[in-house]
This record gives structure tokens, sequence and C-alpha cells, in this order.
């Protein structure tokens, strides 16, 4: 059996080395040049990287595992033969995203090469910025403590689900978050990472909180306190 293993893993990366991915590390490349763009350019309201991400939540018409790899994970996408130029078309989706949200221009990259930029680093470093932009969304979201009453609202609530989900796969990109769901009745909201694993926040007296999995009436710690921290 180990020695089974030792082959199929011999032969997968033999089979990745074959695959030509620098297409698709110079778009992340390009993408996160325009990210940065994004993030630098802001007001009092915030920058217009959160106003980019802000959007494609709210427009719910981007699949959330797809959203991860524009946002948080581009390094995650697949990357076999069948699925490269998916891949590469997310990293497009991102930009054209960027444009309509913000009419900045698609940044001149300078040529390099790109063949030997390193997929985890450009992960990274999208990360820095998206992580930043995604607290100060749910900062705001979590001031305005709305009551989960309305249909607006519990929209609104599914919304904020969706933003922590996004942030959660900033600190993990390995088990980043691949769906999200709400329980409106506990007020709480659930995320599944790609272990299968569920991490539960919940609405308790007016304050969002993580707890126990299992004991949903057990809380663990703030969420604001966990942007702080983390």
């Amino acid at each position: 059996m180990k020695l089974l293993c030792v082959l199929t893993s011999f032969f997968l990366v033999n089979v990745l080395a074959l695959i030509n991915l620098t297409p698709f590390k110079m778009e992340v490349a390009i993408t996160n040049v325009y990210i940065q763009d994004a993030f630098d350019n802001s007001d009092e309201n915030g920058n217009e990287l959160e106003r980019v991400i802000e959007t494609m939540v709210e427009e719910s018409v981007i699949g959330y595992v797809v959203m991860n790899f524009m946002v948080t994970v581009p390094e995650r996408a697949s990357l076999t033969n069948a699925d490269l130029d998916e891949s590469i078309d997310q990293q497009r989706a991102m930009q054209d995203e960027i444009t309509a949200v913000t009419g900045l221009p698609i940044p001149d990259v300078p040529d390099q090469d790109f063949a030997n930029l390193n997929l985890s680093e450009l992960g990274d470093a999208r990360r820095v910025l998206t992580k930043e932009a995604l607290k100060n969304i749910i900062i705001r979201a979590l001031n305005a403590n709305e009551p989960i009453v309305t249909g607006i609202q519990i929209i609104k609530f599914g919304q904020l689900c969706r933003f922590i989900g996004l942030w959660m796969s900033t600190l993990d990109p390995l088990l980043y978050i691949k769906a999200t769901r709400i329980e409106v009745i506990f007020n709480m909201c659930i995320l599944t990472n790609t272990a299968d694993h569920d991490i539960k926040y919940r609405k308790i007296n007016d304050e969002f909180c993580l707890v126990d999995v299992n004991n949903i009436d057990n809380k663990l710690i703030e969420l604001v306190v966990q942007l702080s921290i983390l």
C-alpha cells in the first residue's frame, strides 16, 4: 500500500509538471496587482477592493467556491489540463469585477519570468489584501447590529455569513470555506470547509460569536475579538 501511494504521488507530480501553468500564473499575478490598485484607492467609506467584494457577494451570481478562487485562494483552483482554461478565466473574471465596480484600468504588469512564480506565494500576497478588506466589511456589518427579522435583514445576514466564510478562507487556504448557510431561528451562520467540518457563528445577546459546534449555547469567542487578533 505504501508503495502504491508513493507511485501515485510520483505520477501526479510528473503529470502536473507536464502542464504549462505559466498563463495561469501570469493572470494571478496581474490580478494581484489589480487588487492592490483597488485596495490603495480609498476614501472615508473604505477602499475599492471592499466595494468589489461587497458587490460580488450581494449580487450572488458567482458560485461560492469559484468566488474563493477569485478572492482568497487562487492557487487552490483546479490546474488539470481539462480545467486550466476555466481557472484562467476565473482570474480574468476577477479583473472584470474590479473594472466594473471601480473603473480602474487593468494594470500593465512588466514582463517577467512568470513560469518561475510560486503559486503559494501569489496566494499569500493576495490574502494579505483581501483579508484586510474582508475584516473591514465584516466590522461595518457588525456595527450596524440589525435584528434578523425582515426579508432584507435575512438576506444581509446571509451575506454577512458569506463574508465571514471568505475571511476564514484567508486564515486557512488549505481548508477554505466551500459553503455557507444560515439558520435564522437560531441567528446562526454555518460555514463548511473542504474537509466537510462545520464552523458555527451565532448572535448571542447582540454579540456575534464563534460557538461550540455541538453546543451552540456555548460561546467560544466574540467575532469582533477574533477579527482583532487574527
